[in-house]
């Protein structure tokens, strides 16, 4: 089909139990803009005659394919995935008394989980969400007298999240390559149709999270006979910083409308038309594009 041979849409087709429906397809020119109300007319035998939209014949050699001994247009590709979660966690500590009345802490932890998830033949597809986390604490403990005790706490976290459904092409300049204008090249844009069904496709999503805390304390604890007091501050600073760049290089929905006939008088109209043959043409039902969005020290 990537030729522009839909010829095997003809008639129905029956796999593993399922029967899919024949598809016509119908060149959309025929019966819009100053053809407007005219009756579309069929491509031949289903091949479409058409040159092949350009962003369309430059993406589709990185984009999922059946097979070339493919004998059905329907349920002709397998994929694999694997889905890996590795998880990296130290920790050191330190406690050390400093004559008879002072005493001091601190501790690091380190926290690094990153998530891939990959299919086979389809290296665009590839995502990823991965955590860095690191805490910081410092603790300090002076006696200033045999009732009275001073303890200060200060501590420091930082968590980096990727959310990168997209990071298979991420920093690619994908849209670049296959001549697509008026998006950002952050991945490969997503584009979503029905050939071959269920495929998966190169994903858009590239996010990232900063959240920095920062954490103060000082208390004096008083033991006054059978009473115990305790007086203190606390103070906590909290940042949320984030780059959202997902779909800023466009998601491109191709339904089977642009390619079937609007007179339900034709027999079939129902079915008529196929989403992988308006990608092939370039003609698009729908989609969207983000405008990035950037946090620094919320």
């Amino acid at each position: 089909m990537t030729t522009g041979d839909f010829s095997a849409l003809l008639n129905p087709v029956t796999v593993y139990g399922t029967t899919y429906p024949a598809h016509l397809i119908y060149d959309y020119t025929t019966c819009t803009g100053v053809n407007q109300g005219k009756e579309c007319t069929a491509y031949p035998g289903n091949i479409v005659t058409t040159p092949p939209d350009a962003v369309f014949k430059a993406s589709i050699p990185d984009l999922p394919q059946a097979p070339a001994d493919a004998t059905s247009p329907y349920q002709n590709l397998s994929q694999t995935s694997l889905n890996v979660t590795n998880a990296n966690m130290y920790e050191i500590r330190i406690d050390q008394n400093i004559g008879a009345k002072q005493k001091i802490n601190g501790s690091y932890d380190y926290d690094w989980r990153p998530t891939g998830y990959v299919i086979n033949g389809a290296p665009l597809d590839a995502s990823s969400t991965n955590q860095r986390t690191h805490y910081f604490r410092l603790g300090y403990d002076y006696i200033l007298g045999p009732n009275l005790l001073n303890h200060f706490n200060a501590g420091f976290s930082r968590r980096y999240r990727q959310e990168f459904s997209g990071i298979g092409s991420y920093g690619g300049d994908w849209p670049d390559k296959i001549g697509l204008k008026g998006v950002m090249d952050t991945t490969f844009p997503q584009f979503s149709y029905n050939y071959p069904n269920g495929a998966a496709m190169p994903s858009n999503g590239a996010d990232q999270f900063y959240d920095n805390t920062y954490q103060y304390d000082d208390n004096v604890s008083w033991q006054h006979g059978r009473h115990s007091f305790t007086f203190g501050v606390e103070a906590r600073l909290q940042q949320f910083n984030i780059d959202i760049l997902t779909n800023t290089s466009g998601n491109f929905n191709f339904g089977s409308g642009q390619t079937s006939t609007w007179d339900a008088n034709i027999p079939g109209q129902s079915n008529s038309g196929f989403g992988y043959a308006s990608f092939y043409l370039g003609a698009a039902s729908g989609g969207g594009i983000a405008l990035p969005r950037n946090s620094d020290g919320e």
